[in-house]
C-alpha cells in the first residue's frame, strides 16, 4: 500500500539530480503508485456503493416484514372476533335446544 509519505519520498528523489534513467523509472513509480492509489480509492467507492445498496435492499425487506406482520396480527384478531361469534352463536343454539325440548315435553 503506498501511502502518501511515500508518494512524496518518490516526488522529492525524482526531483533531485538523478541521471535521467533512473529519474524516469523514478516518475513511473511515482505513477504507478498514483494509478494504485487512485485504484483503491475507486474499489472502495464500488464496495461502498455497493454495501449502500444492500442496505437500502434490506431496508425495504424489513419494511416489508411489518407490514406483513401488522396485517397477519389484525388478520388473527378478525379471525378470533369470527370464532368468537360463533361460539357465541353455538351456545345461544344450544339454549334455545335445551328450551325448546323443555317446550317439547310439556
Amino acid at each position: 500500500m503506498t501511502t502518501n509519505t511515500e508518494v512524496s519520498s518518490l516526488s522529492e528523489l525524482v526531483s533531485q539530480q538523478i541521471p535521467v534513467s533512473e529519474k524516469e523509472k523514478l516518475a513511473s513509480d511515482v505513477r504507478l503508485g498514483l494509478d494504485l492509489a487512485f485504484a483503491r480509492i475507486e474499489d472502495h467507492k464500488r464496495e461502498r456503493t455497493v454495501e449502500e445498496s444492500k442496505q437500502a435492499i434490506l431496508t425495504r425487506e424489513i419494511q416489508m416484514l411489518r407490514i406483513s406482520t401488522e396485517k397477519r396480527r389484525k388478520r388473527i384478531e378478525c379471525l378470533k372476533s369470527v370464532q368468537q361469534s360463533i361460539d357465541t352463536a353455538n351456545t345461544i343454539s344450544e339454549d334455545i335446544n335445551i328450551v325448546s325440548s323443555k317446550d317439547a315435553r310439556s
